[in-house]
Protein backbone atom coordinates (compact mmCIF):
# COMPACT_ATOMS: atom_id res chain seq x y z
CA UNK A 1 0.00 0.00 0.00
CA UNK A 2 1.13 3.63 -0.68
CA UNK A 3 1.85 5.78 2.01
CA UNK A 4 2.07 9.79 1.36
CA UNK A 5 0.37 12.69 3.21
CA UNK A 6 0.26 15.88 0.99
CA UNK A 7 1.10 19.17 2.31
CA UNK A 8 -2.00 20.30 4.15
CA UNK A 9 -2.57 24.01 3.36
CA UNK A 10 -6.20 24.46 4.60
CA UNK A 11 -7.25 24.16 8.23
CA UNK A 12 -9.14 20.74 9.25
CA UNK A 13 -11.90 20.12 11.39
CA UNK A 14 -12.73 16.85 13.52
CA UNK A 15 -15.64 15.12 12.42
CA UNK A 16 -16.89 11.75 12.85
CA UNK A 17 -19.76 10.12 10.36
CA UNK A 18 -20.50 7.02 8.34
CA UNK A 19 -20.66 7.53 4.70
CA UNK A 20 -20.40 5.83 1.40
CA UNK A 21 -17.11 5.71 -0.05
CA UNK A 22 -16.66 4.65 -3.74
CA UNK A 23 -13.09 3.23 -5.04
CA UNK A 24 -12.43 2.00 -8.46
CA UNK A 25 -15.24 -0.42 -8.89
CA UNK A 26 -15.99 -1.34 -4.80
CA UNK A 27 -18.05 0.29 -2.69
CA UNK A 28 -16.98 0.47 1.23
CA UNK A 29 -18.46 1.69 4.62
CA UNK A 30 -15.83 4.22 5.77
CA UNK A 31 -16.11 6.90 8.52
CA UNK A 32 -15.04 10.65 8.39
CA UNK A 33 -11.73 11.50 11.11
CA UNK A 34 -11.65 15.18 9.89
CA UNK A 35 -12.12 17.57 6.78
CA UNK A 36 -10.70 20.66 5.28
CA UNK A 37 -11.80 22.39 2.33
CA UNK A 38 -10.10 20.51 0.30
CA UNK A 39 -10.15 17.28 1.16
CA UNK A 40 -11.19 14.76 3.66
CA UNK A 41 -9.71 12.19 6.05
CA UNK A 42 -11.00 8.38 6.41
CA UNK A 43 -11.25 5.25 8.14
CA UNK A 44 -11.73 1.94 7.12
CA UNK A 45 -12.50 -1.19 8.73
CA UNK A 46 -11.26 -3.87 5.92
CA UNK A 47 -9.92 -2.82 2.56
CA UNK A 48 -7.57 -4.16 0.03
CA UNK A 49 -4.70 -2.63 -0.87
CA UNK A 50 -5.50 1.21 -1.88
CA UNK A 51 -3.28 3.12 -4.29
CA UNK A 52 -2.48 6.76 -3.98
CA UNK A 53 -4.05 8.60 -7.02
CA UNK A 54 -7.38 6.16 -7.32
CA UNK A 55 -10.44 7.98 -7.79
CA UNK A 56 -13.20 8.01 -5.33
CA UNK A 57 -16.73 8.72 -4.86
CA UNK A 58 -18.46 9.37 -1.85
CA UNK A 59 -21.56 11.33 -0.34
CA UNK A 60 -21.64 12.46 3.57
CA UNK A 61 -25.14 12.95 3.88
CA UNK A 62 -25.14 14.93 7.22
CA UNK A 63 -22.48 17.42 5.58
CA UNK A 64 -24.51 17.39 2.11
CA UNK A 65 -21.60 16.63 0.18
CA UNK A 66 -21.67 14.47 -3.17
CA UNK A 67 -17.95 14.57 -4.60
CA UNK A 68 -15.37 13.00 -6.63
CA UNK A 69 -11.87 13.03 -5.65
CA UNK A 70 -8.29 10.66 -5.32
CA UNK A 71 -6.94 9.18 -2.57
CA UNK A 72 -3.81 10.94 -2.11
CA UNK A 73 -2.12 9.56 1.10
CA UNK A 74 -3.44 6.03 3.25
CA UNK A 75 -1.98 3.37 5.76
CA UNK A 76 -2.83 1.07 7.98
CA UNK A 77 -3.46 1.93 11.25
CA UNK A 78 -4.01 -0.72 13.94
CA UNK A 79 -5.66 -3.00 11.35
CA UNK A 80 -7.68 -0.11 10.30
CA UNK A 81 -6.99 1.29 6.82
CA UNK A 82 -6.81 5.66 7.50
CA UNK A 83 -6.32 7.73 4.56
CA UNK A 84 -7.19 11.13 2.74
CA UNK A 85 -8.95 12.23 0.09
CA UNK A 86 -8.48 15.58 -2.13
CA UNK A 87 -11.82 17.00 -3.07
CA UNK A 88 -13.08 17.60 -7.18
CA UNK A 89 -14.59 20.49 -5.58
CA UNK A 90 -14.01 23.34 -3.15
CA UNK A 91 -17.66 23.24 -1.82
CA UNK A 92 -20.29 22.70 1.05
CA UNK A 93 -22.32 24.49 3.88
CA UNK A 94 -21.28 27.55 5.97
CA UNK A 95 -22.38 25.22 8.62
CA UNK A 96 -19.57 23.58 9.04
CA UNK A 97 -17.00 25.56 7.30
CA UNK A 98 -16.63 28.91 9.35
CA UNK A 99 -16.47 31.72 6.93
CA UNK A 100 -13.32 33.82 9.10
CA UNK A 101 -11.56 30.22 8.42
CA UNK A 102 -12.30 30.19 5.11
CA UNK A 103 -11.20 34.13 3.87
CA UNK A 104 -7.97 33.02 5.74
CA UNK A 105 -7.00 29.70 4.46
CA UNK A 106 -7.86 31.71 0.79
CA UNK A 107 -5.20 34.33 1.60
CA UNK A 108 -2.67 31.95 2.91
CA UNK A 109 -3.03 29.80 -0.36
CA UNK A 110 -2.61 32.78 -2.39
CA UNK A 111 -5.28 31.63 -4.86
CA UNK A 112 -6.86 33.34 -7.70
CA UNK A 113 -10.58 32.69 -7.76
CA UNK A 114 -14.46 33.36 -6.97
CA UNK A 115 -16.53 31.98 -3.78
CA UNK A 116 -19.66 31.79 -4.91
CA UNK A 117 -22.32 31.89 -1.75
CA UNK A 118 -26.29 31.16 -2.04
CA UNK A 119 -29.39 31.36 0.12
CA UNK A 120 -32.24 30.63 -0.63
CA UNK A 121 -32.23 33.27 -4.15
CA UNK A 122 -29.83 35.41 -2.54
CA UNK A 123 -26.44 34.98 -4.27
CA UNK A 124 -23.28 36.96 -3.23
CA UNK A 125 -19.46 36.30 -5.38
CA UNK A 126 -16.04 37.34 -3.56
CA UNK A 127 -13.42 37.06 -6.01
CA UNK A 128 -9.94 36.75 -4.68
CA UNK A 129 -6.53 37.55 -6.94
CA UNK A 130 -3.41 35.80 -5.21
CA UNK A 131 -5.51 35.33 -2.02
CA UNK A 132 -6.55 39.08 -1.63
CA UNK A 133 -10.03 40.37 -2.05
CA UNK A 134 -10.36 42.63 -4.38
CA UNK A 135 -14.19 42.68 -5.23
CA UNK A 136 -17.85 41.36 -4.27
CA UNK A 137 -21.47 41.12 -5.94
CA UNK A 138 -24.75 40.72 -4.77
CA UNK A 139 -28.39 40.16 -6.08
CA UNK A 140 -29.84 41.36 -3.05
CA UNK A 141 -31.08 45.54 -3.33
CA UNK A 142 -30.28 46.51 0.30
CA UNK A 143 -26.66 45.42 -1.65
CA UNK A 144 -26.72 47.70 -4.79
CA UNK A 145 -24.03 50.73 -5.14
CA UNK A 146 -26.30 53.81 -4.79
CA UNK A 147 -28.35 51.60 -1.39
CA UNK A 148 -25.18 51.41 0.20
CA UNK A 149 -24.45 54.89 -0.37
CA UNK A 150 -27.29 56.46 1.24
CA UNK A 151 -27.20 53.61 4.05
CA UNK A 152 -23.42 54.71 5.21
CA UNK A 153 -24.10 58.84 4.59
CA UNK A 154 -21.98 59.46 1.31
CA UNK A 155 -25.21 61.31 -0.47
CA UNK A 156 -28.84 62.60 0.84
CA UNK A 157 -32.09 60.88 0.53
CA UNK A 158 -32.66 63.46 -2.31
CA UNK A 159 -29.32 63.35 -3.96
CA UNK A 160 -31.08 59.88 -3.89
CA UNK A 161 -33.30 59.97 -5.92
CA UNK A 162 -32.33 62.66 -8.36
CA UNK A 163 -29.53 60.14 -9.39
CA UNK A 164 -32.30 56.97 -9.44
CA UNK A 165 -34.04 59.22 -11.95
CA UNK A 166 -31.68 60.53 -13.87
CA UNK A 167 -29.71 57.18 -14.78
CA UNK A 168 -33.28 55.71 -16.03
CA UNK A 169 -33.80 58.62 -18.71
CA UNK A 170 -29.82 59.08 -19.34
CA UNK A 171 -28.99 54.95 -19.53
CA UNK A 172 -25.99 56.11 -16.81
CA UNK A 173 -25.31 54.51 -13.89
CA UNK A 174 -25.80 56.16 -10.36
CA UNK A 175 -22.25 56.67 -9.71
CA UNK A 176 -21.95 58.25 -12.92
CA UNK A 177 -24.61 60.54 -12.40
CA UNK A 178 -23.98 61.73 -8.98
CA UNK A 179 -20.69 62.53 -10.47
CA UNK A 180 -21.95 64.40 -12.76
CA UNK A 181 -24.32 66.31 -10.69
CA UNK A 182 -21.37 67.52 -8.56
CA UNK A 183 -22.27 65.49 -5.73
CA UNK A 184 -19.29 63.21 -5.61
CA UNK A 185 -15.80 63.30 -6.90
CA UNK A 186 -14.48 60.09 -8.57
CA UNK A 187 -12.31 59.04 -5.37
CA UNK A 188 -15.71 59.13 -3.41
CA UNK A 189 -16.85 56.83 -6.05
CA UNK A 190 -13.97 54.42 -5.29
CA UNK A 191 -14.51 55.09 -1.83
CA UNK A 192 -18.06 54.03 -1.96
CA UNK A 193 -17.21 50.60 -4.14
CA UNK A 194 -14.64 49.89 -1.01
CA UNK A 195 -17.30 49.94 1.52
CA UNK A 196 -19.90 48.34 -1.03
CA UNK A 197 -17.72 45.53 -1.19
CA UNK A 198 -16.69 45.67 2.52
CA UNK A 199 -20.63 45.84 3.46
CA UNK A 200 -21.33 42.71 1.14
CA UNK A 201 -18.43 40.33 2.46
CA UNK A 202 -19.77 41.72 5.99
CA UNK A 203 -22.96 40.52 5.53
CA UNK A 204 -22.05 36.90 4.86
CA UNK A 205 -21.13 36.06 8.65
CA UNK A 206 -25.06 35.88 8.92
CA UNK A 207 -25.03 33.56 6.68
CA UNK A 208 -24.88 30.43 8.52
CA UNK A 209 -27.20 27.96 6.10
CA UNK A 210 -25.59 29.14 3.48
CA UNK A 211 -24.01 26.69 0.26
CA UNK A 212 -20.83 27.71 -1.13
CA UNK A 213 -18.86 26.59 -4.04
CA UNK A 214 -15.06 28.04 -5.05
CA UNK A 215 -14.17 28.30 -8.41
CA UNK A 216 -10.61 28.54 -9.40
CA UNK A 217 -9.16 31.25 -11.99
CA UNK A 218 -12.02 33.20 -12.15
CA UNK A 219 -11.02 36.40 -12.69
CA UNK A 220 -12.55 39.76 -13.10
CA UNK A 221 -13.13 41.31 -16.46
CA UNK A 222 -10.62 44.29 -17.07
CA UNK A 223 -13.09 47.23 -16.58
CA UNK A 224 -13.52 46.18 -13.07
CA UNK A 225 -12.25 48.20 -10.47
CA UNK A 226 -10.09 45.99 -8.29
CA UNK A 227 -9.39 46.18 -4.07
CA UNK A 228 -7.11 45.30 -1.85
CA UNK A 229 -8.88 44.41 1.10
CA UNK A 230 -7.88 43.18 4.71
CA UNK A 231 -9.25 39.62 5.17
CA UNK A 232 -8.89 40.49 8.87
CA UNK A 233 -10.32 43.27 8.87
CA UNK A 234 -13.52 42.05 6.84
CA UNK A 235 -13.54 39.25 9.54
CA UNK A 236 -13.78 41.47 12.36
CA UNK A 237 -16.62 43.70 11.16
CA UNK A 238 -17.87 41.00 9.69
CA UNK A 239 -18.24 38.82 13.15
CA UNK A 240 -19.19 41.99 14.86
CA UNK A 241 -22.66 41.63 13.04
CA UNK A 242 -23.31 38.35 14.91
CA UNK A 243 -26.32 38.61 16.97
CA UNK A 244 -26.69 34.69 18.01
CA UNK A 245 -25.26 33.94 20.95
CA UNK A 246 -26.19 30.44 20.18
CA UNK A 247 -24.43 30.61 16.87
CA UNK A 248 -21.35 32.04 18.84
CA UNK A 249 -20.69 29.52 21.32
CA UNK A 250 -21.04 26.53 18.70
CA UNK A 251 -18.35 28.04 16.96
CA UNK A 252 -16.67 28.99 19.77
CA UNK A 253 -14.29 26.22 21.70
CA UNK A 254 -15.01 25.09 25.32
CA UNK A 255 -15.62 28.13 28.20
CA UNK A 256 -13.01 26.11 30.21
CA UNK A 257 -10.27 26.15 27.28
CA UNK A 258 -7.59 28.97 27.83
CA UNK A 259 -6.65 31.42 25.22
CA UNK A 260 -3.66 32.08 23.71
CA UNK A 261 -2.89 34.86 21.41
CA UNK A 262 -1.25 33.85 17.86
CA UNK A 263 2.26 34.67 17.18
CA UNK A 264 1.48 36.86 14.81
CA UNK A 265 -1.79 38.71 16.67
CA UNK A 266 0.15 42.38 17.61
CA UNK A 267 0.87 42.88 13.80
CA UNK A 268 -2.42 41.66 13.22
CA UNK A 269 -3.95 44.13 15.64
CA UNK A 270 -2.51 46.96 14.50
CA UNK A 271 -3.52 46.56 10.71
CA UNK A 272 -7.44 46.42 12.41
CA UNK A 273 -10.05 49.37 12.94
CA UNK A 274 -10.94 47.61 16.16
CA UNK A 275 -13.30 49.86 18.86
CA UNK A 276 -11.08 50.80 22.23
CA UNK A 277 -13.57 48.12 24.02
CA UNK A 278 -12.11 45.57 22.14
CA UNK A 279 -8.95 45.95 22.16
CA UNK A 280 -9.69 45.49 25.91
CA UNK A 281 -10.69 42.60 26.09
CA UNK A 282 -7.93 41.12 23.60
CA UNK A 283 -5.46 42.46 26.01
CA UNK A 284 -7.04 39.93 28.29
CA UNK A 285 -6.16 37.11 25.58
CA UNK A 286 -3.31 36.41 27.60
CA UNK A 287 -2.79 32.42 28.08
CA UNK A 288 -4.12 32.09 31.36
CA UNK A 289 -7.64 33.18 31.41
CA UNK A 290 -10.21 30.73 29.78
CA UNK A 291 -12.60 31.61 27.65
CA UNK A 292 -14.83 32.02 30.45
CA UNK A 293 -12.11 34.30 32.80
CA UNK A 294 -12.69 36.79 29.99
CA UNK A 295 -16.55 36.62 29.66
CA UNK A 296 -16.22 37.88 33.66
CA UNK A 297 -13.77 40.25 33.29
CA UNK A 298 -14.95 41.86 30.39
CA UNK A 299 -16.71 44.94 30.30
CA UNK A 300 -18.88 44.04 26.52
CA UNK A 301 -21.27 41.42 27.94
CA UNK A 302 -21.56 38.01 26.59
CA UNK A 303 -22.65 38.56 23.36
CA UNK A 304 -20.62 41.52 22.61
CA UNK A 305 -17.11 40.05 23.96
CA UNK A 306 -17.59 36.78 22.12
Amino acid sequence: MSSRKDRRVFRRYKHSSAFSLRISDHSYEAVTTDYSLKGIGFSIDSAPNITVGSPVRFSIDDMKIDDEGRIVWAENVNSRIKGGIERKTVSGLLGHYPLADMLLDIRDSRKDGLLDLRHNKIAKRIYFLTGDIVYATSNTEEDRFIEVLLRIGMITSDQYYQAVNAAKKTRKTPGEVLVDLGYLTPEDLLTGIRRQVEEIVSSLFLFEDAHFVFIEDVRLSDETVRLNLSASNLIYHGIRRIRSIAYLRRVLPPFDIVMSRLSNADITLQDLHIEETDRTIFKLVDGKRSVKDILDESPAGELGTL
